[in-house]
């Protein structure tokens, strides 16, 4: 195992360290609240009765929203963990960035996701709530961890042009027919179109490479 850790590149070392931090920010205080006449309460996001409330309140959410009404989206919450623990194994033993952005879209989603629910009238009389660390430091981790991924995958463009060129293609796609599903199908859409911001900053850091390259040859 040490020899196969020495192996590793540091880009992978960097992901597994990011999904790493992120599957610990499950177990911090996602929220601090003060129901009426009672102490204040921390919950983590492995709270069995918060987790399975959201999970609900997502799929409500969503489906008011939307009327995407074929798919508990709740599941999507289930996303973060399980991802986490995928890409670590996975970038240990070979490297997919690509798999890395997924893995922090899905703990992003988490974080929005908690921070409406906590902000909704759900949980009934609350006189005080403040946002906990977990959830601050797992929208901070997610957002440098996208970033990281999308600086990588645009630096090293002629080592992952498939892979841009498919984001580019699933992005065009799903501007183009977002409004014509109702399902889990709409779900992929939003995430191809999600990419937009990213696939721009990976043209402007392709560029930089670029010009880095031919001045350096």
């Amino acid at each position: 195992m040490d020899v196969r850790w020495k192996k590793l590149g540091k880009a992978s070392i960097i992901e597994i360290v990011g999904s790493l931090l992120l599957l610990l920010c499950i177990f911090l205080p996602w929220a601090s609240i003060t129901f009426e006449g009672m102490n204040s309460v921390s919950f983590s996001l492995i709270n069995r009765a918060l987790i399975t409330d959201m999970f609900n309140w997502v799929y409500v959410s969503i489906n008011e929203q939307t009327g995407w009404d074929v798919f508990n989206y709740g599941y999507l919450l289930f996303l973060f963990p399980v991802l986490c623990l995928i890409n670590i194994v996975t970038q240990y033993i070979v490297r997919i960035p690509w798999l890395s952005f997924y893995t922090a879209v899905a703990s992003a989603f988490a974080v929005i996701s908690a921070y409406y629910y906590f902000e909704s009238d759900r949980l009934g009389d609350i006189s005080n709530i403040r946002m906990g660390i977990g959830l601050i430091l797992t929208g901070i981790i997610s957002l440098l961890f996208m970033i990281y991924v999308w600086t990588n995958l645009g630096w090293n463009y002629k080592k992952h042009w498939i892979y841009l060129a498919v984001a580019l293609v699933w992005c065009i796609v799903s501007c183009v027919i977002l409004d014509k599903f109702n399902s889990l199908q709409g779900v992929l859409c939003v995430l191809g179109f999600l990419h937009a911001p990213f696939l721009i900053y990976a043209l402007l850091v392709a560029t930089c490479s670029y010009f880095v390259h031919s001045r350096n040859h």
